[in-house]
């Protein structure tokens, strides 16, 4: 009843433990009492975080100075067993045994070794049949073990053995934790080099346009210049964490940020994103759709607004379609050659289904195109 009691107190006092060390000595202090051991050991396996595996052990009953001029047990004769998880050895007397003392370049006993003759040894398994490692009793007067010590020692090894898949869990994750944080911030540090030479690149781009065309109307330079600036707004999207995938939101505030003091651009849709090629034309379209409604459309004067909307187009959830409607503004007439807005719609967003229409209604212009997400 005591053992039981022990064995019960034991289970609740390392399940809710995580450090792997003190589990493993906890168990070792533990159950070398229990079985009247003189001196108890925990032999067990870890691998570090390069995958490479060596061995531990823990004592109770005797210093660590006894085994540090001996090597780590091996898989001879009498260890064997244990550290293929065979079974378990109890022996009265371990000198009688068969196997005992071959165990090269030691013949019997090793000089200094600490006394050895009852002997019971029981490996630790996990749940995936993993060997964990063994236990290892040993007392100097023989039959010292019967079969109920043997008994409560296997089931200390079966709760053992939960407890250091436990701490190798959770150490698992702490590493994960550790490398994902590490991987993390080499990311920001990436998409801060990658955001700060695109801009320089912008900023080159427009210097050469300058210079290259000194003949142009400065509304033609400001016009090429706004559309470099739509262009580097929308590939700030694409050096956030998630740049694969873009809200369709982030998309729609990006392109229209530079005209949101206007307060006249009501917009309202899905919750959905859209990958990083569609979101650059997407947000180039509704900047120039933007840019054109200031200039010539519901935007030009006081009274006008902008209603923009986008919705699923298939129960799937594949696509989406936009919709831009312009109302309040001055009467809208058909231009008499496209536009560069008109046409990035229609070559990028129209695809060959035609699903991009601008309609130059009276009343505002009325635009809707599709986008795959």
């Amino acid at each position: 009843m005591q053992r039981c009691e022990r064995l019960h107190g034991l289970a609740q006092l390392i399940a809710s433990d995580l450090d792997l060390e003190r589990v493993v000595q906890t168990v070792t202090d533990v159950a070398t009492e229990a079985c009247g051991a003189q001196f108890g050991a925990f032999f067990y396996n870890i691998e570090n975080e390069r995958g490479e595996s060596y061995q531990l052990y823990t004592l109770s009953g005797a210093p660590r100075e006894a085994f540090e001029h001996f090597s780590l047990p091996r898989n001879t004769a009498i260890f064997e067993p244990t550290f293929r998880g065979a079974g378990v050895v109890r022996s009265d007397d371990i000198r009688a045994d068969p196997r005992y003392g071959q165990n090269p370049p030691y013949s019997g006993m090793p000089e200094g070794h600490l006394p050895v003759v009852s002997y019971l040894a029981v490996p630790v398994v996990s749940r995936s049949r993993k060997v964990l490692g063994g236990l290892f009793f040993a007392h100097e007067e023989r039959a010292m073990f019967d079969a109920e010590c043997e008994a409560f020692i296997v089931g200390i090894a079966a709760h053992a053995a939960i407890a250091i898949d436990n701490a190798h869990l959770h150490r698992e994750a702490q590493q994960e934790i550790e490398q994902r944080k590490s991987a993390e911030a080499k990311l920001e540090m990436l998409l801060g080099e990658v955001k700060h030479r695109y801009k320089n690149a912008v900023a080159t781009i427009q210097g050469i346009a300058a210079q290259s065309f000194p003949g142009a109307n400065r509304e033609a330079h400001e016009r090429f210049s706004s559309r470099l600036g739509a262009l580097g707004k929308a590939l700030d999207l694409l050096t956030t964490k998630d740049w694969d995938r873009i809200a369709v939101a982030d998309v729609v505030a990006r392109a229209l940020a530079p005209f949101e003091n206007l307060q006249r651009l009501n917009r309202s849709g899905v919750d959905a994103s859209v990958g990083a090629d569609n979101s650059l034309v997407l947000a180039l379209a509704l900047h120039e759709l933007a840019t054109n409604a200031i200039k010539y459309g519901a935007l030009s004067n006081a009274d006008g607004g902008v209603r923009i909307a986008w919705e699923f187009t298939d129960h799937e959830r594949t696509r989406i379609r936009f919709r831009w409607e312009e109302f309040g503004g001055p009467p809208v007439s058909p231009p008499s050659k496209a536009g560069f807005g008109t046409t990035l719609i229609d070559r990028a967003l129209g695809g060959a289904k035609g699903a991009a229409a601008v309609q130059f209604a009276p009343e505002g212009l009325r635009c809707s195109f599709e986008v795959p997400l």
